[in-house]
């Protein structure tokens, strides 16, 4: 091989080593992008679970949840039980980029807008602890909120009875919002603690099905005389992904 030909091998194989770092970089700064913000959702979650939010502490004085400011919320709900997404399948799709910075302001702490919504429309948790997910549980499936936590589907959500509803996105990223639910497996246990009626409710589950079906069926958002837990997010982490995952799951 001639001179000229090792130089340019050389600066081929330099290019693509460049590249390579490149990207390990990107990926390395992404994963620790959403490890911090992961970190934040579980420090919300607590607070939730313990009843250590203003949005909580109001519920609780109010006895009966009703004296809770949610109408704004509510008028995001998804509306039509026959769309599996109703207004979800219009949301804008996030990447960790984006959450991270609706998350954190320029100097790196909670943005005051992440406190604003868990502040006033946080009802609760819900922790899987074989994905290692906790997570905030906000009141209305909106842009705002979506990133924020996992949203109720319909207003006034209680685990006391029917189908309670839990929507989040999948930004491809472990402990992310509902990133990890395609992986979650069968007889894997749920906890979710509510104060949408005023009062500490808590409630274990046990995952029964898993399902991944077109985004257009809608039927596993029906009112149920059961009690159960459905958890819902796209199979796929990107904008595009047509299916989405169904995870349903009985009290325990």
């Amino acid at each position: 091989m001639s001179k000229k030909a090792w130089i340019i091998l050389g600066t081929i194989l330099s290019i693509i080593l460049l590249s390579a770092i490149a990207t390990g970089g990107v990926i390395a700064y992404k994963t620790h992008q959403a490890d911090n913000v992961a970190d934040a959702y579980h420090e919300t979650s607590k607070k939730a679970e313990n009843g250590k939010l203003d949005s909580i502490k109001k519920l609780k004085d109010s006895k009966t949840g009703d004296n809770m400011n949610n109408q704004d919320a509510l008028n995001q709900i998804v509306s039509n039980p026959n769309d599996i997404y109703g207004q979800y399948a219009g949301v804008d799709r996030v990447g960790i980029d984006d959450i991270n910075n609706k998350m954190y302001d320029e100097n790196g702490n909670i943005s005051q807008k992440y406190k604003d919504i868990v502040d006033k429309y946080c009802t609760g948790h819900i922790e899987i602890p074989s994905l290692n997910l906790n997570l905030p549980i906000i009141e209305g499936t909106s842009d705002d909120h979506l990133w924020a936590g996992a949203t109720t589907y319909r207003p006034h959500q209680t685990l006391s009875k029917g189908n309670f509803i839990l929507l989040s996105h999948n930004v491809g990223y472990d402990n992310m919002l509902f990133s990890d639910l395609p992986k979650i497996k069968k007889g894997a246990k749920i906890k979710v603690v509510s104060y949408a009626e005023g009062h500490r409710q808590l409630q274990n589950y046990k995952v029964d099905e898993i399902k991944v079906v077109n985004e257009n069926d809608g039927h596993y958002l029906d009112k149920t005389d059961d009690k159960r837990l459905t958890l819902i997010t796209c199979d796929e982490p990107n904008e595009n992904a047509k299916n989405r995952v169904i995870v349903i799951a009985k009290p325990i």
